[in-house]
């Protein structure tokens, strides 16, 4: 075997064992563009078949970029394959319109096609080959590993961001099928080298030397500057991406400790967990514990640093009832010092107040009007309407909500403003009723408060007391 050939064998295999990738008789679907990296993985993977009695999957993926250039290259993908007897499953798509009509770039649509497809010919093995576990094999390499720590240092990265691609990970979350990259440590020189020694000519993009691409201008203009600074500038953003991911697999074990010890409770869509065990704890291991948490709740895209900063402050703040929007629905929000994070408070609660039974009715009516009503205790509420118009205009009554309580609900009292929260505890309703609580409210000002059970008395807002130079009244009527 020549040296080159050996070579990449080894550090292959090496990872092949260290990240656990193959099984005995495990299917491999293997991603084949025809170019150099790809040629190169596909050539590997005939070599160790019989070793590992591996039933290889190829699948070409046409994105239709580069005119008779993008049928040539299936072309040669589909004799290769042809030549080892192995059948190529190919896919077509228009890649431009896929992006344009997606409003993404050309490089994320070819991405998002692609695994699309790896994973409906993944799926395919998995139902030919019953009991035989499934990997997607992709050829990504030292240099591709090199320019992405590089490209996420430019745009701002954590910890996580820093190690990189990984050489296994699950192709989505809970699934058993994975992506595996067995030439991650391989340079794309070592590449070319058991190319030539195998007299293996691949397909070139000649658009990968085109600085048009972000990760094309890195590869053909950035590193080649920095290596000015540092020769070994690759080796060494590699040796940053493998600490990084040793120091986040600490810091994962660390946090799921932290995490179990202080949840509460998990439900569908929530998670409850205790304020005092995180308030004090390490930024990086809160951080990770929110990640923990978040994806319990269900709540796993589009999540940025703003949101885990929105989330620290509503654990960090003095106030027991703050809150904070995230994205798709769900909130954080404190009570006392239970911190939840699910979808949104107010859809519990008004669904825990039984809604559904009750409405109101409102009338404007005259002072004189109101003595001459028959009106049944705790059943109603009256307001000076026209200070309610002159703070919320001449719809004010159009306004009303009648709904459960929600964090920053607030009250006006003859004592000053009193958080809904705290005037529950103040009338000493118990936590488990204080869902049932219903209120009249606009926005978070909350008019009247109607609980349940007798022996618990309305509260009303002083706000828009009704007074002597009270003219028009806000009538107000629960309906059940």
């Amino acid at each position: 075997m020549e040296k080159s050939v050996r070579k990449l064998r080894e550090l292959a295999l090496k990872n092949i064992k260290e990240y656990n990738m193959l099984t005995e008789g495990m299917s491999v679907v293997i991603g084949f563009s025809g170019g150099p990296d790809s040629l190169c993985l596909f050539d590997f993977m005939l070599g160790i078949r019989d070793e590992f009695n591996l039933k290889l999957y190829p699948v070409h993926i046409n994105h239709n970029l580069r005119g008779e250039d993008s049928d040539d290259d299936q072309n040669f993908c589909e004799e290769y394959a042809r030549s080892h007897g192995i059948d190529l499953r190919v896919y077509s798509f228009d890649c431009n319109s896929f992006a344009r009509e997606n409003g993404m770039s050309t490089e994320e649509a070819g991405r998002k096609f692609r695994y699309s497809a790896f994973s409906e010919v993944a799926n395919e093995a998995l139902n030919e080959n019953p009991g035989k576990k499934v990997s997607i094999a992709v050829a990504q390499n030292a240099d591709d590993q090199a320019e992405t720590v590089l490209m996420r240092i430019i745009r701002g990265t954590g910890v996580d961001g820093l190690s990189g691609i990984p050489y296994k990970r699950p192709i989505e979350e809970g699934s058993d099928i994975n992506i595996i990259r067995p030439l991650l440590s391989v340079f794309r020189e070592e590449i070319e080298a058991y190319l030539d020694e195998r007299n293996l000519t691949p397909r070139i993009d000649h658009t990968n030397m085109e600085a048009v691409y972000g990760r094309n201008r890195i590869r053909l203009n950035l590193l080649p500057d920095l290596k000015e600074y540092n020769p070994n500038i690759k080796e060494a953003l590699i040796r940053l991406a493998s600490s990084a991911e040793e120091d986040g697999r600490f810091l994962d074990a660390v946090s799921r400790i932290v995490y179990e010890s202080s949840v509460l409770k998990k439900k569908e869509s929530e998670v409850s967990f205790n304020r005092s065990l995180l308030k004090d704890e390490n930024p990086a291991i809160r951080r990770r514990v929110l990640a923990l948490a978040l994806k319990d709740a269900g709540l796993i895209e589009d999540v940025g640093s703003v949101h885990y900063e929105a989330i620290t402050e509503v654990i960090l703040s003095d106030n027991p009832s703050t809150h904070t929007n995230l994205p798709g629905g769900y909130s954080a929000w404190r009570v006392y010092d239970t911190i939840n994070l699910g979808k949104r408070a107010e859809e519990d609660a008004e669904n825990s107040c039984n809604l559904k039974d009750y409405s109101f009715e409102v009338r404007e009516i005259s002072m004189s009007d109101l003595d001459k009503l028959d009106k049944i205790p705790n059943t109603y509420s009256a307001f000076d309407l026209s200070l309610m118009k002159k703070e919320y205009g001449e719809d004010v009554l159009s306004r009303l909500e009648l709904r459960g309580r929600r964090p920053g609900d607030e009250i006006k009292t003859a004592a000053g403003t009193k958080k809904i929260q705290d005037l529950l505890v103040d009338m000493k309703i118990p936590k488990e009723k204080r869902d049932l609580v219903k209120l009249l409210a606009i926005g978070n000002q909350v008019l009247w408060v109607i609980p349940e059970g007798e022996e618990y008395r309305p509260r009303y807002t002083s706000k828009w007391k009704i007074t002597g130079e009270t003219d028009k009244i806000a009538y107000i009527v629960l309906l059940v």
